[in-house]
């Protein structure tokens, strides 16, 4: 009797899509990283590689650059394989980590339909698809924020489809962790902070009323221990931030607009412009401005520079290009599309393109549709659909946050949202198939 209960568990588990898209997956991976380096460095890499000699979040003390949760990340993997090969074990560990997050992404899409199809293609274009696995490769914070986004997802599902407790206190301790990751994720604290108190007057239910209130508090300690981070910013940097970061990037973003060249400042404007006369990178020109200059006198010429109507329509421009771009992103690539004897050879960056056609002037049209769904649907009905809030919120939020404060890169700063973006799409298109099934 018992084996034959084994033997049915055994054929039970083998019906189940997922085990064999993470065997396709898998083996997708592999072939597409055998054609890689082992591991990329960036510029940016050796800031997380070195955090680890310099500071002690359990001392408190913090970096003025980076956020301790990928340092440490770093560190665990440096106690368990050494530091002779640590960048190629972290990229190992990224790969690893990267099968968790697909039976997470898994069980999100199984959350949203029960169309095994949709299941099953929308997760092996997840597994297999370049846009997502070639984070894996360098030694960054995307790998870890898209586990972390995905993670974050599955919680909100979860929860909205059934109230826990367990998933309400969850989640601000999740979005502590992603904003200690990745810095631009403060964004999603404000958002689910109004959730919790849209939750509240929403519902009639006391336990739901009640379930609210403990996501509410877990956001409160989130923003405790948020601003206990930027204190010690304060203290041993001069500065009531996460990081340093953001005030690099603004003044990149106003040395690229030329907006400082409407300040007051004739003496900094002549430092930047001998700069790049010099033939010096916009980078090293702000290495040269924070030189010559301190902190007060960049936080003025920001101050001036960011309300110039250059800066705006600087901005205006950057939304309307970023608008072509697609929304993936191989930040690793290492087939040679410039040899001449090879030219049938195909980037992964064409793949990654007819797997996910889709382009950040898409995103800002369905955006724009879906708030105009939510706020007809409100006045129709009294209510919110929570999953077309959850989803255009956070989408719209780290598109909005990557105009304004990044200067650069901003598909890389966006390879977080993409499973949002998918996730989105099974929802949608599961609605749609119910809703045709209906008329018929």
């Amino acid at each position: 009797m018992n084996k034959e209960k084994t033997r049915n568990k055994i054929i039970e588990i083998l019906k189940q899509p997922l085990i064999y898209v993470i065997l396709i997956s898998i083996i997708f991976q592999i072939k597409i990283y055998s054609t890689t380096e082992k591991t990329h460095l960036s510029f940016d890499s050796t800031s997380y590689i070195e955090y680890k000699d310099n500071v002690s979040i359990l001392k408190g003390e913090v970096d003025e650059k980076r956020t301790p949760v990928y340092p440490y990340f770093i560190k665990i993997i440096e106690k368990i394989g050494g530091n002779e090969k640590l960048a190629e074990n972290v990229t190992m560990a990224q790969k690893l980590l990267f099968i968790i997050t697909l039976i997470l992404f898994y069980a999100c899409v199984a959350s949203l339909t029960k169309n095994k199809i949709i299941i099953g293609i929308f997760t092996l274009i997840f597994g297999i698809s370049p846009f997502v696995i070639m984070w894996n490769v360098p030694v960054l914070t995307e790998s870890l924020s898209i586990f972390e986004m995905t993670f974050l997802a599955l919680l909100t599902i979860q929860y909205l489809k059934k109230p826990r407790y367990i998933l309400s206190g969850s989640i601000g301790i999740l979005i502590l962790i992603m904003i200690m990751t990745r810095p631009s994720f403060i964004y999603v604290f404000p958002i689910y902070f109004l959730f919790w108190i849209l939750r509240i007057f929403f519902n009639k239910k006391e336990k739901d009323i009640k379930q609210a209130i403990v996501g509410i508090c877990s956001c409160v300690i989130c923003g405790i221990f948020l601003f206990i981070y930027c204190f010690l910013m304060l203290q041993q940097y001069g500065k009531f931030a996460l990081t340093g970061v953001a005030d690099l990037n603004n003044v990149v973003s106003v040395i690229q607009s030329k907006a400082y060249k409407k300040t007051n400042n004739e003496e900094m404007i002549k430092v930047i412009d001998e700069a790049l006369q010099e033939g010096k990178t916009i980078w090293e020109t702000c290495d040269v401005l924070k030189s010559e200059f301190d902190k007060d006198q960049i936080n003025e010429l920001l101050k001036v520079a960011t309300k110039t109507s250059e800066h705006k329509q600087f901005l205006i421009q950057k939304t309307f290009i970023l608008g072509s771009k697609n929304i993936g992103l191989n930040y690793v690539d290492n087939i040679n599309l410039s040899d001449k004897d090879k030219p049938y050879v195909i980037s992964y960056k064409y793949i990654g393109e007819v797997m996910m056609p889709i382009t950040f002037g898409t995103l800002y049209w369905l955006i724009v549709v879906n708030i105009l769904y939510l706020i007809y649907n409100f006045i129709k009905n009294k209510n919110i659909n929570w999953m077309v809030a959850f989803f255009m919120s956070l989408i719209f939020a780290n598109i909005f946050t990557l105009i304004i404060g990044a200067p650069e890169e901003e598909q890389r700063l966006f390879s977080a949202s993409i499973p949002l973006v998918m996730l989105y799409l099974v929802y949608f298109l599961n609605n749609t198939i119910k809703k045709g099934e209906k008329n018929e």
